[in-house]
């Protein structure tokens, strides 16, 4: 199909060979005037060495046979994790690979757009003091972004190979000044993180023009599926892509921070984008989306309305009216203020939550693949990011995790009272991401970062029992 952006993922297979002894009859005994020697044992026939089978290869999708977002029937059940298009329950690692690739091909089909090929990229940096200005030239044009650098002081000690670094997407809608994603920047540079904001406004305008960094290189075609990128893709995917790239071609050197330890996160819109951009940027190391909600780590499926909560724990009403929150109609908009151009254009076709054939569990599966880590942090106040709804989405995502035998990668923060990452966000969330990169010992009970208010009897509710099958 035109424009078809193929990802093939290999699984190594390892090849055993086992070691042939040496066999042989007993010597003639020596005569006392003769030295003893000794016969060489007569050398069994060298094994042939089998050639190595071809490894296993992740079949592709096959768009062609994916029905347009019209004809997918209703179904208000969560889309199960472990169940190929083919039918087939996945019971291996291979099986769960194969799944994998299928749901990336699937959320760029349906949602997100296609992560473009950046192979003939050139990837360039200047730094001016804490303005860092990221280049990139491909196919003879060039596009640039800006980004703001914050480094721990010489008191802080630095791990060999460089400083962890937390990326944050920021910038005003649309452009606008760059400042930090989160206001605690100088918290985490005592902790040992380096900080570096990138205006995701200059990579992908917020607005239905398809302007920007990104798009001057990869131009929106709405005749071509294959080359209808949104922008959570290109500034969540594409734009982190690009920091860890000019980090490994200099960068990293220069300021001290290490390209393979990377945490990447975002508030709201840019939480949305964080999510994506942990899912399609492998060498993100750990997720953090802040406040996402709809499109971001909220299940569409789970957006209860006329709930009362209980949430005096942590500081609000012992009786909240949940108000519902985001709805798909909102992020289907192309009016003014519109989000549609989050999305590609199949997204736009879904007549409900209920025909989309995937649900946001399944992002955060494709946010902890391949060993890497995910920390969902949101509020309880703004019913518009559907807290409960991201509650939901960690928990149908842990048996993700669990299968691979990762259960402690995954962790959540809903905070009370502030769209933002705040600094009990932090407090939780570095001390996770050095369990991750670094093998440190958590200073809390993991038990601490994988519960919220919601699991609380007093809040628990039937619709997400029977929506979770529990």
């Amino acid at each position: 199909m035109k424009g078809k952006r193929c990802m093939m993922m290999i699984l190594g297979t390892a090849l055993l060979l086992s070691a042939c002894a040496t066999g042989g009859g007993a010597s003639p005994s020596p005569t006392p005037e003769e030295p003893s020697v000794q016969e060489p044992s007569p050398s069994p026939e060298e094994p042939s060495v089998p050639e190595s089978s071809p490894s296993p290869m992740i079949p592709e999708t096959d768009f062609s046979s994916l029905s347009a977002p019209g004809e997918i029937e209703a179904d208000a059940s969560l889309p199960d994790l472990f169940t190929l298009l083919s039918g087939e329950k996945v019971e291996t690692e291979f099986d769960y690979q194969a799944r994998l690739q299928e749901l990336r091909d699937l959320y760029q089909y349906y949602m997100y757009g296609f992560m473009p090929d950046t192979s003939g990229e050139e990837v360039s940096y200047t730094l001016d003091g804490t303005s860092l200005t990221i280049s990139v030239t491909k196919d003879g044009k060039t596009a640039s972004f800006d980004a703001l650098v914050a480094l721990p002081d010489a008191s802080v000690s630095k791990p060999e190979g460089g400083y962890p670094v937390i990326m944050g997407l920021s910038g005003a809608w649309g452009g606008g000044e760059i400042g930090h994603a989160f206001a605690d920047v100088q918290y985490a540079n005592e902790q040992g993180y380096a900080v570096i904001s990138y205006n995701a406004g200059q990579i992908a305008a917020d607005d239905s023009s398809r302007t920007g960094a990104f798009y001057e290189l990869y131009p929106y075609n709405p005749d071509d599926p294959f080359e209808q990128t949104g922008t959570l893709m290109a500034w969540g995917a594409w734009g982190s892509g690009k920091i860890i790239d000019a980090l490994e071609n200099g960068l990293g050197g220069e300021i001290g921070v290490d390209a393979e330890k990377t945490v990447l996160t975002g508030v709201s819109r840019y939480g949305k984008a964080a999510a994506v951009g942990g899912a399609f940027e492998p060498r993100i190391q750990v997720t953090a989306p802040a406040c996402s909600g709809a499109g971001g780590m909220g299940l569409y499926r789970y957006n209860p309305r006329k709930a009362v909560y209980d949430f005096s724990t942590v500081g609000g009403s012992a009786t909240a009216n949940f108000t519902a929150g985001e709805h798909l109609g909102s992020l289907q908009n192309a009016g003014n203020n519109g989000e549609a151009q989050w999305f590609n254009d199949a997204f736009l076709d879904f007549a409900s939550e209920e025909n989309i054939p995937l649900d946001q569990h399944m992002l955060g599966a494709l946010c902890g693949s391949d060993g890497r880590s995910l920390f969902i942090i949101g509020e309880t106040d703004i019913y518009w990011t559907n807290p409960p709804g991201m509650h939901a989405a960690f928990l149908a995502a842990q048996p993700a995790f669990a299968f691979t035998g990762a259960s402690d990668k995954i962790g959540i923060n809903l905070h009370w009272n502030g769209h933002a990452v705040k600094l009990e966000d932090l407090e939780k969330l570095l001390p996770f991401a050095d369990y991750q990169l670094y093998g440190k010992e958590l200073p809390f009970e993991l038990s601490h970062i994988q519960s919220t208010v919601f699991d609380l009897e007093v809040n628990r509710q039937e619709s997400l029992d029977k929506l979770l099958g529990r």
